[in-house]
C-alpha cells in the first residue's frame, strides 16, 4: 500500500464562514482520505470565535483539526506578524504540502515554515516568492495577472476554481414565510462587512420595483438596511447573516436571479458560483476601486454592467422577457459545470498536488534569486541636486 500524501491547512481565523476559508474547509474535507491524511489548523480570537458547523464539516470528513493561540494578526513593515503564538508547538514541519489562502503579502508562520507551500490567492495585496511556496494558485486569470504585475513569479502559477459542495439540506418555504409567493424574486447573500457595500443593488432594483416582485438580502452591511429606508423600498425582505446550510440553499432555491454587487469585486465568488447552481441568472457592475475577476467567471450566465441605470435595465428585461431568462438560466447551469464542478475542480486540485510531491521546487534558481530580492529590497534613494 503506497504511503498516503500528508497535507496541513493553516489559517488563521480558518473555520469562519468566510469565501477562502470555506474554499479550503471544502478542499479539506473532499481530499479521498485513502491517498491523504489532512490536519487543518486554525486560531480565532475571543470575540470571534469559529464556526462549529464549519468545524464539524471537517470532523465528518476525516480531517484532523487542531487549534493553535495567537494574538490578532499585526501588520508592520509590509508583513503580517502573529504576536505569542504557539503555532510550532502544535505544528510539525514534516508535511508533503502545506496548503494556505492569502492576498500575497509575506507574513508569520508561512515565512517559517520549511515544508512546501501551496499558497492559494483570494485578494491581491502584494506577492510573496519565498523559496518554498510551490505552486500559486489563481481563480481567475484577472487575479493571475494582477499577481504577476506585483512582481509574482509567473512560472509557479496553477489555475484553478472553487470545488463547490452543495450540501444535503431542510427546505424552508421563504416564499411562504415572506408572502412572496408567485412573485419574481432577486436576491443577494453577503457577509456583514461595511468595506463591501454596494450601493448599486438597491438603488438599480428601486427602479424596477413593483407588486410582482421582491427581493431577499441575506446578511450583508447594516449599510443595506439605511439605503432600503432612504429609497423607500417596500418589498425588500432581510435575513441576518448565518451559516446555517438550510437557511442559504433555501434562499438559493428560492430566488430567481441573483443581484451581485460589491464595492471592491471579486477574484472568484462562492456565492455567486452557488446561485450559478440553482440556474439563477446573475446581474453584477465592475469595480471601480478593486477586482473584476467576476466578470469572467460570470461569462455567459449574466451580465456585468457599469452604471446602476443598465443594471435596473438588465434586472427589468430579465424578469419581463421570459425567452431571455430562460436562456440564461440555462447558461448558468452550464457555467456551473464548466467553473464550479465539485468532482472536476477537486481532481484538478489532486494532480496539482501530486504534481508537487513529484516535483516541489522547479525553477530552483529563480527561485533562489526572488527569495533573496525579497528579503534585501534594492532601497531607492532620493537624488537631490
Amino acid at each position: 500500500m503506497s504511503k498516503k500524501i500528508r497535507v496541513a491547512f493553516v489559517k488563521n481565523n480558518g473555520l469562519t464562514l468566510g469565501g477562502t476559508e470555506k474554499f479550503l474547509q471544502t478542499v479539506a474535507a473532499g481530499l479521498p482520505k485513502d491517498e491523504f491524511e489532512v490536519d487543518y489548523f486554525y486560531a480565532h480570537q475571543p470575540e470571534d470565535p469559529p464556526n462549529e458547523s464549519r468545524k464539524q464539516y471537517l470532523l465528518d470528513n476525516g480531517v484532523n483539526v487542531i487549534e493553535f493561540k495567537t494574538n490578532k494578526q499585526r501588520y508592520h513593515r509590509h508583513k503580517f506578524w502573529l504576536d505569542n503564538n504557539n503555532f510550532f508547538d502544535v505544528f510539525k514541519d514534516n508535511y508533503n504540502i502545506v496548503q494556505t489562502g492569502r492576498c500575497g503579502l509575506y507574513e508569520e508562520p508561512f515565512c517559517d515554515i520549511k515544508s512546501p507551500i501551496v499558497d492559494s490567492l483570494h485578494y491581491i495585496v502584494a506577492a510573496d516568492n519565498q523559496y518554498n511556496i510551490s505552486r500559486s494558485m489563481h481563480i481567475s486569470e484577472f487575479s493571475k495577472n494582477m499577481w504577476i504585475e506585483k512582481g509574482g513569479d509567473k512560472d509557479r502559477i496553477v489555475m484553478i476554481s472553487h470545488p463547490i459542495h452543495i450540501p444535503e439540506f431542510e427546505y424552508i418555504d421563504l416564499r411562504a414565510e415572506l408572502s412572496i409567493k408567485n412573485k419574481f424574486v432577486y436576491g443577494l447573500h453577503q457577509r456583514n462587512d461595511d468595506m463591501i457595500f454596494s450601493d448599486i443593488v438597491l438603488k438599480a432594483y428601486k427602479e424596477v420595483e413593483n407588486d410582482n416582485n421582491a427581493f431577499i438580502l441575506v446578511g450583508g452591511s447594516e449599510k443595506y438596511r439605511e439605503q432600503a429606508k432612504e429609497l423607500g423600498l417596500k418589498n425588500v425582505n432581510f435575513i441576518k447573516h448565518t451559516g446555517d446550510v438550510n437557511i442559504i440553499q433555501s434562499f438559493l432555491s428560492t430566488i430567481d436571479l441573483y443581484a451581485h454587487g460589491r464595492f471592491d469585486g471579486e477574484l472568484n465568488s462562492t456565492a455567486i458560483a452557488e446561485a450559478l447552481y440553482y440556474e439563477n441568472p446573475i446581474v453584477s457592475h465592475v469595480s471601480k476601486e478593486g477586482f473584476n475577476g467576476h466578470v469572467e467567471c460570470i461569462g455567459h450566465a449574466g451580465f456585468v454592467v457599469d452604471t446602476y441605470e443598465q443594471y435596473a435595465e438588465k434586472l427589468k428585461e430579465l424578469e419581463q422577457n421570459k425567452e431571455l431568462y430562460e436562456k440564461f438560466s440555462q447558461n448558468a447551469k452550464m457555467r456551473f459545470k464548466e467553473m464550479y464542478d465539485f468532482e472536476i475542480q477537486m481532481q484538478n486540485i489532486i494532480n496539482i498536488y501530486k504534481d508537487v510531491v513529484k516535483n516541489p521546487y522547479p525553477n530552483k534558481l529563480k527561485r533562489i534569486h526572488l527569495h533573496i530580492k525579497q528579503l534585501f529590497p534594492i532601497r531607492r534613494h532620493r537624488r537631490y541636486r
